[in-house]
């Protein structure tokens, strides 16, 4: 992968922008602390996990409580593919 101008107008663009300076913001008492950011992030994630427990938890209680009252009622006589004769 080449790093540069791949045409003219991209060199023309690099020649009108090489002397400018661009004051970068600084960046004052704003800014959130990093470890509160990472534990902020951490509980998050912790509390997602322990919601997506939480349902897999209820899905299988919800599916051993409904599955023993399901009752299948064969409701048509199904055709013998194997022999067309029938």
């Amino acid at each position: 992968m080449a790093i540069g101008a791949f045409d003219r107008l991209d060199v023309a663009l690099v020649k009108k922008y090489n002397s400018l300076k661009v004051d970068n913001p600084i960046i004052g008492n704003s800014m959130v602390d990093p470890n509160k950011m990472y534990e902020a992030m951490n509980d998050y994630a912790l509390m997602h996990r322990s919601m997506l427990d939480i349902q897999a938890k209820l899905r299988s209680t919800c599916k051993d409580a409904i599955a023993p009252g399901i009752q299948y009622h064969k409701t048509k006589q199904l055709k013998n593919r194997t022999n067309p004769a029938t």
